[in-house]
């Protein structure tokens, strides 16, 4: 998302990192990199990003309005059913389990990359035969 936008360079660089071994001739045929940034899940990204401005809105007016920390959650929750579409909290209350960096936890997104895995070994598999 556009939030990312800032990190792109880091974050090929680390991927280029982890990529490498699969270059080196001594792994040839025997490991290979499974591209995880392919198995994101864009609309439950979309609606993560749309959820995460809210929550800073809120967070903002309820800093500017020295509201307790209950009413500034009942602020958030009401400016969430109001600011996500039906569709889009749907899918974050069913696909978000975990930050980010852990895929934010979702069965979609971990699921595809499982069978990126297992696609990947099943090539290796019919390459050393």
């Amino acid at each position: 998302g556009p939030d990312q936008h800032r990190y792109k360079s880091t974050h090929q660089n680390i991927r280029d990192a982890m990529a490498a071994p699969a270059k080196l001739p001594e792994f040839k045929g025997s490991v290979t990199a499974v591209l995880t940034e392919n198995y994101w899940d864009r609309e439950l990204k979309a609606a993560r990003f749309k959820e995460e401005t809210i929550k800073q809105q809120a967070k903002k007016l309820a800093k500017e309005g020295k509201m307790k920390p209950a009413v500034e959650r009942v602020l958030t929750e009401k400016m969430r059913i109001e600011g996500l579409t039906d569709r889009e909290r749907l899918v974050l209350d069913k696909g978000v389990s975990n930050a980010e960096f852990h895929y934010l936890g979702s069965a979609k997104i971990l699921g595809g990359i499982g069978k990126g895995f297992a696609e990947a070994m099943a090539e290796l598999k019919h390459l050393s035969q």
